[in-house]
């Protein structure tokens, strides 16, 4: 396990400093060369130290040396004191980076409910500084390698939870076998935010406008969930953005992302107010598999309709087994924002604006499916 700082175990960040660095750490490590306390911070072991290892080694340097040690070592002394008054109240997070799988699911399983996952950290430092009573240890997961691993197995499309969306919209395996995916994460934000905002972190989220839930969902994705005790499960994505759905067990972590082998037509729209810089007011995620313009299975997926992303049922019931053409489209969309959207109403949007975004965007959606025409994102 990485350890990072000078410290001999985990390093202590000050929750209130999250993100921006680590404040200095105070280290007792025994004396060196007769001085009762050492300091250390990111430079190293201070120059007093070193001084009176000097004028232990060499008696005829004391003169010279011991004043000038004395006075480093009272400054560094009345340093701690201020440093122990300043932190007095204070709570301070464990913080690790593992290197392997097992090490982070060993730091979960140790801290349980007290742990919080670091990925991409969009949502979690704002968390942290709103509220950090409940958070003893953050497990950066970032230089778990396997988990930034895109891998086909058996019929299924594998994508470790920790690629963000810059590298599922550059994957050519994500490109070749989950187009939507791909063109989801094309369509998230501004290149700050795709550089860092991971596909877990996107799924866990649960915000009803998550793009990559949203594509997930049309596609039938399985969550690949693994701990100490339990070894690895699949659960449906469907079950876990469910309304009454638990969160994740403490000790538990999201892995992976399966994605069933499928062949369809595929299309995603969505509206935002702006280009850059802000999630979709309302989204859809389209994936229907056709035998000539007959549509045998459909799968849609509205995000910014509910609380979280949601597959609209009646709109896909209403598909099966009938050509789609202009008026089936338009159907669909229709029973999509009557039918399944929710009544989701917020400062970004009423309800009734985002039942008629749900109408409008699932209608293009099926009009590119149909037309096969390129498909483009609506912003």
């Amino acid at each position: 396990m990485a350890e990072l700082g000078l410290l001999a175990s985990d390093r202590s960040l000050r929750a209130g400093a999250f993100p921006s660095g680590a404040a200095c750490a105070l280290a007792d490590s025994g004396d060196v060369g007769g001085s009762p306390i050492q300091w250390r911070d990111r430079a190293g072991i201070q120059p007093a130290s070193l001084l009176l290892g000097l004028a232990n080694a060499f008696p005829a340097l004391r003169r010279v040396v011991l004043p000038s040690a004395r006075t480093r070592c009272g400054a560094l002394r009345r340093r701690r004191g201020a440093q122990r008054a300043t932190n007095k109240g204070t709570r301070f997070v464990h913080y690790y980076e593992p290197n392997f799988l097992n090490e982070a699911l060993v730091l979960l399983d140790r801290y349980g409910s007290r742990a919080r996952v670091l990925a991409g950290g969009t949502l979690l430092g704002p968390q942290l500084r709103s509220d950090d009573a409940a958070v003893d240890a953050l497990v950066n997961v970032k230089r778990i390698a396997e988990l930034r691993r895109v891998t086909i197995a058996g019929d299924a499309l594998h994508i470790g939870a920790l690629l963000t969306a810059s590298e599922l919209a550059q994957d050519s395996l994500v490109r070749k076998h989950a187009p939507l995916i791909a063109e989801a994460a094309r369509s998230m934000g501004a290149p700050q935010l795709r550089n860092v905002a991971t596909l877990g972190g996107n799924v866990l989220s649960r915000d009803p406008a998550a793009d990559l839930a949203t594509a997930l969902l049309a596609l039938d994705a399985g969550c690949i969930v693994t701990s100490l005790s339990d070894d690895e499960c699949e659960i449906p994505l469907a079950d876990m953005l469910a309304p009454q759905a638990p969160a994740l067990a403490p000790g538990a972590l999201l892995s992976a992302v399966r994605i069933p082998a499928h062949s369809g037509r595929w299309a995603y729209h969505k509206m935002t107010r702006r280009r850059a810089f802000e999630m979709a007011v309302v989204a859809a995620a389209v994936c229907c598999e056709l035998t000539g313009e007959v549509v045998v299975r459909a799968r849609i997926a509205l995000a910014g309709a509910a609380a979280a992303p949601i597959r609209a049922k009646s709109a896909e019931a209403a598909l099966t087994n009938i050509r789609l053409t202009r008026a089936a489209a338009a159907g669909a969309a229709a029973k999509a924002a009557a039918l399944d959207a929710g009544r989701l109403n917020d400062k970004r949007a009423s309800a009734a604006y985002r039942r008629q975004l749900v109408s409008v965007l699932t209608r293009r959606a099926l009009l590119d499916v149909a037309g096969e025409q390129p498909t483009r994102v609506t912003r």
